[in-house]
């Protein structure tokens, strides 16, 4: 479940990372895109964000989740120690 974790924070901070490259590049070089509103481009982007932060905080939580399962797992004597 660590590993599901960790792929979710990594897919949403690339998405994110994507936007945020795709969002300086339309300020460097502007890209009309016909029949679509810009607010409808403003919405896509906030959902496209919404979506990649959704992502690693489920990411987080399915890591966390992996963490517990696997201390729980461990044996009692192994937690005592010396």
């Amino acid at each position: 479940m660590q590993r599901l974790g960790l792929l979710l924070i990594w897919l949403g901070a690339i998405v994110g990372g994507l936007v945020a490259l795709a969002l300086a590049a339309n300020v460097v070089a502007p890209v009309a895109l016909h029949g679509a509103a810009w607010w409808v481009a403003i919405g896509a982007v906030k959902l496209t964000l919404l979506g990649a932060g959704g992502l690693m905080a489920t990411g987080a939580a399915v890591r966390r989740l992996g963490i517990r399962q696997r201390d729980r797992a461990l044996p009692e004597a192994s937690r005592d120690g010396p």
